[in-house]
């Protein structure tokens, strides 16, 4: 057996969150990382050192933050075989695409390029969902899928809830806690565990971590109608610029990203049912 040290820099932006470490497995893994079986080694917070014991063998290292991003928002490093100890740092750096992930220090490896490069094009396939889901579903109401005057509609999972209408359906995608859409909204919905953050995280610095996660100006950030929430404008592959409103919560376990995300040229036409569906929004 041999040690490996992982030193975790401060990073302003992700200062909150708790990374997790992961090593190939193939035997007692308990979750897949890009095709790699992987069990835990344990976490990191921002600017904190650990020391793990691994094998001799050649061993990929994963750094993710939630399982739900794994795949897209995460580093591998390959470690060699050998007896030595092994000594690796590295911090988290901004990019909306990969999710504001960790990236090691030096680790300049075509495997671990190939890793990031993989990553960055699955997230920035995330961040144009938006635009490909309104167009399928615009697409349905041309065909006159959703005919008829909409009424509300409750959608709830066993923790969440939201009144939206009955033109809205919802689409199964795992990089969300759940996904919805009209044809004109789509809402996706986040959860994070409370025990994943640090345990000085409160729900204001939760949401300024969101804020800061967005690129956003913390100045961003409004209260409205006793709900939280702040936004910004992205522009899909196609040219379309949509407008992100951003609503946070929060319940006993957990923090919440609800996002509603419009055509800005509908802003004014949605804005008032934007307000609506976030105000609806419930928990168990």
């Amino acid at each position: 057996m041999r040690k490996l040290t992982i030193r975790r820099n401060k990073a302003y932006p992700s200062r909150f969150f708790k990374d997790k470490v992961y090593i190939e497995d193939a035997i007692s893994g308990e979750i897949t990382i890009n095709g790699t079986r992987c069990r835990k080694l344990g976490t990191l917070k921002n600017g904190e050192e650990a020391v793990f014991e691994i094998g001799d063998s050649s061993l990929k290292v994963y750094i993710i933050t939630d399982k739900l991003s794994k795949n897209y928002s995460n580093d591998l490093y390959q470690i060699p075989e050998g007896s030595e100890d092994i000594f690796l740092s590295g911090r988290h750096r901004y990019n909306m695409a990969s999710g504001n992930a960790f990236r090691f220090d030096n680790n300049t490896s075509e495997e671990a390029l190939r890793n990031r490069t993989r990553g960055t094009r699955k997230g920035a396939l995330i961040l144009a969902i938006s635009a490909v889901i309104a167009f399928v579903i615009g697409f349905m109401m041309g065909l006159g899928v959703f005919d008829g005057e909409p009424e509300p509609k409750d959608f709830a999972t066993e923790d969440f809830a939201i009144t939206l209408t009955s033109d809205f359906i919802s689409v199964d995608r795992e990089e969300y806690y759940a996904t919805y859409s009209d044809g004109d909204v789509v809402v996706f919905v986040t959860s994070y565990m409370k025990s994943d953050f640090t345990s000085q995280l409160d729900f204001d610095g939760f949401a300024e971590t969101m804020v800061e996660v967005c690129d956003c100006d913390i100045s961003s950030l409004k209260s409205e109608g006793g709900q939280t929430y702040f936004y910004y404008d992205a522009r899909s592959e196609r040219g379309v610029w949509f407008r992100y409103y951003c609503y946070l919560y929060e319940d006993s376990e957990c923090f919440w990203l609800v996002q509603f995300v419009i055509d800005t040229e509908q802003e004014q036409d949605l804005r008032e049912d934007v307000r609506l569906y976030a105000a609806s929004v419930k928990f168990d």
